[in-house]
């Protein structure tokens, strides 16, 4: 982040809610930043075929990419065994509440190391 050094100002596009202050660590870097939240995720009851899968025998993984969607899946309740992989430590401390087998962390927060660790747990239960 800081050895890149951009020249111009720096627009931050992010949720309402956030899990950490970008824009102060950019800011403290010595980078001009501005946040805008451009979306609000909506907590919503769990679809009918996620509680039927909870109820199921087949063990289910759950990618989470925020500490707030492991908040959101921690009052979900079932028999079946859950498995989460998370984009990082934070959103895995957020996972502890919710009933799990294992956790895996990604290697890094991006993309494709949490579709690499999502496949690697998926092989491991198969």
């Amino acid at each position: 982040m800081q050895e890149a050094r951009p020249s111009g100002a720096i627009l931050h596009l992010h949720g309402r809610h956030v899990a950490g202050d970008l824009v102060a660590a950019l800011s403290r870097a010595g980078l001009t930043a501005q946040g805008l939240a451009c979306y609000d995720q909506q907590i919503n009851p769990p679809d009918p075929a996620l509680i039927d899968a909870l109820h199921g025998t087949s063990p289910l993984v759950f990618p989470l990419f925020s500490p707030r969607a492991a908040l959101i899946l921690a009052g979900l309740d079932g028999p079946a065994s859950r498995h989460v992989v998370a984009m990082s430590q934070r959103v895995a401390d957020a996972a502890i509440d919710f009933d799990v087998e294992t956790v895996d962390v990604a290697e890094a927060p991006t993309e494709e190391s949490m579709l690499f660790a999502t496949l690697a747990r998926l092989r491991a239960l198969t």
